[in-house]
């Protein structure tokens, strides 16, 4: 009964926690990963830019009854923005807490809220004013076996001010081998099955973030829009081996004044900027991630 259980969770995470977000019939519980973007000239010409990112991600669901849920799960990356080729090295840390609740009311219709409590700065600093406090609320409406609606609302209190993103999205098994899974504007991912080792496809992943940086009084706004081609290797039933190759489109890369803040930013709409920033001014860059994943296959709930 328990297993059983168990089981039901983790087939209702993947539609709720940011890095597991993959699959109607799995669902990833731990993820190791490293994202390397290669070196260009900054835009204005007076130097060479780059990014490394360390990437964790787990999930532990509790089951409560048959319809309700406890929610937890842990995440975190570190950010390395490196100029000239290591002369100057700088490291920004997020880690983030989910502890969330979830009701299945029939058959048809679920909804969550998840709390997300995350540190986001320079853990050198180790000041509790790098501490942001966001949400998301999902409501889903299963229309058949093979297709479900999703909308909600994710909030996070940034350093720059509120940031508001409507969400809207799907999950939708085109066939057994083709599954088309969404969560706009945030994210999206086409995968294609080959065989029971191999998996394919294409994805996108849309990050905004602020970091605190307590020595400077700044923060660091960042922007990334990911778009990848992706291919998975199981290494055994539940170890998953996956790698990426793709560009980061449109990113960016600004320091501003602490004290200079936005009315508001909903989803790409800034509210109210008249920030004076500090750009870094890169460029688009190619890149590569590789991750390590622990994944539970829950089709034979």
């Amino acid at each position: 009964m328990y297993k059983s259980q168990l089981i039901t969770c983790l087939l209702l995470l993947a539609a709720l926690f940011p890095n597991s977000l993959s699959s109607q019939n799995f669902v990833d519980v731990i993820q190791l990963g490293y994202r390397h973007e290669t070196p260009n000239r900054l835009q204005n010409g007076t130097g060479e830019f780059q990014t490394h990112n360390l990437l964790f991600d787990v999930n532990v669901p509790i089951p409560l009854s048959d319809k309700s849920y406890l929610l937890t799960g842990l995440s975190g990356n570190r950010l390395s923005l490196v100029l000239n080729r290591d002369d100057n090295t700088n490291d920004y840390s997020a880690v983030a807490m989910r502890l969330g609740w979830r009701k299945v009311w029939n058959n048809k219709f679920t909804t969550s809220i998840i709390a997300i409590p995350k540190y986001s700065g320079q853990l050198a600093e180790g000041t509790l004013n790098s501490f942001q406090m966001g949400g998301i609320l999902l409501t889903e409406y299963k229309k058949s076996d093979t297709f479900t609606w999703k909308w909600g609302v994710y909030y996070n209190a940034e350093f720059f001010g509120p940031f508001l993103v409507p969400i809207v999205g799907f999950n939708w098994q085109l066939s057994d081998q083709v599954l088309f899974t969404a969560d706009l504007p945030i994210r999206a991912r086409l995968s294609f099955t080959a065989t029971d080792d191999w998996k394919m496809g294409f994805m996108f992943r849309g990050i905004v973030g602020s970091y605190r940086i307590q020595d400077t009084g700044q923060y660091l706004e960042q922007v990334n829009n990911l778009g990848a081609l992706f291919m998975e290797y199981y290494l055994t039933p539940k170890l998953v081996l996956q790698g990426k190759a793709g560009l980061d489109i449109g990113r960016t890369f600004r320091f501003y004044e602490e004290n200079e803040k936005v009315d508001a930013r909903i989803s790409l709409v800034r509210i109210g900027d008249n920030r004076d920033p500090i750009d870094l001014n890169v460029k688009d860059s190619p890149m590569l991630e590789v991750r390590l994943i622990y994944r539970i296959d829950t089709s034979n709930r």
